[in-house]
């Protein structure tokens, strides 16, 4: 038996955006992962401490990793993480000695 039907091109275009879409939210959740694993293996998480863990693995997370890390207002994450904004600054400059960012 032999089907015959028609997509039209404005499906085609649209299913292979989402497709796209999906591909990079995929290769941007792996990189993510990867990222925070390296420093875990690494054992680079005991000498950076908590603090700055949590500051790199919300930096990671607004990465778009396809250009230069974009680091988030000192004020966004001190407020998403939970730490004062003075420990925050501490984390960057133990993140910048440490090579990370």
């Amino acid at each position: 038996m032999i089907v015959n039907f028609q997509i039209e091109q404005s499906y085609l275009i649209k299913t292979t955006n989402s497709w796209c879409v999906a591909m990079n939210e995929i290769n941007r959740e792996h990189l993510f992962a990867q990222e925070i694993m390296n420093v875990v293996e690494s054992g680079d998480l005991a000498i950076m401490g908590p603090s700055a863990f949590a500051v790199y693995t919300l930096i990671q997370f607004y990465a778009d990793f396809e250009s230069k890390p974009q680091i988030p207002l000192v004020e966004l994450i001190a407020d998403t993480t939970g730490i004062t904004e003075e420990q925050v600054l501490v984390s960057l400059e133990i993140l910048k000695t440490m090579g990370y960012i």
